[in-house]
């Protein structure tokens, strides 16, 4: 019988371990064509064994989504060699706690450019064709920490606040 998921192709960001590993496992099991990509070469790999085991074609692609010129180039090649994706997820994310006044700008910009620019990226480079033809979809990951804001937290939920306001505005 098939599945919704059957033949679709699925852009993943960060789909080589946690939330992202797990959604390119299951939607491996419904039939999608896989493109994952991650900064983790050696993770990567093992994603995409596992997932390959479970019947799925699986493209990889060592990109950081903070790099707008790597997330383009895993973007042209997918296009090129794969077509424009039926479902985009934007999940790669880190985690960073701590006071406010304590956290180094570095790490502040570190978050934002992963967490926020990452699904920018990937929305700027990804979106366009399939507006273009006309169908798509987009899942953008955030965290409860988008809604609630608990303390020692206040970079990550700055990021994860973001990404909700930028997928309500979106949708």
């Amino acid at each position: 019988m098939a599945t919704f998921f059957e033949d679709k192709l699925v852009v993943i960001t960060g789909g080589s371990s946690g939330i992202g590993r797990a959604l390119a496992r299951a939607l491996a099991s419904e039939g999608a064509r896989l493109v994952l990509i991650a900064t983790n070469e050696a993770r990567l790999s093992d994603a995409a064994k596992e997932c390959a085991q479970l019947g799925a074609t699986v493209t990889t692609y060592t990109a950081n989504v903070a790099s707008f010129e790597q997330m383009q180039a895993a973007c042209e090649q997918t296009c090129r060699e794969h077509g424009t994706p039926d479902i985009l997820i934007n999940n790669a994310g880190v985690v960073m706690g701590g006071e406010l006044v304590a956290v180094d700008l570095e790490d502040w910009r570190r978050l934002l450019d992963i967490n926020v620019m990452g699904v920018v990226h990937g929305l700027k480079l990804f979106l366009p064709d399939m507006i273009s033809r006309g169908s798509g979809h987009v899942v953008n990951v955030s965290s409860a920490a988008g809604l609630l804001a608990p303390p020692l937290m206040s970079t990550y939920c700055a990021t994860k606040f973001a990404v909700i306001g930028l997928s309500d505005s979106l949708r």
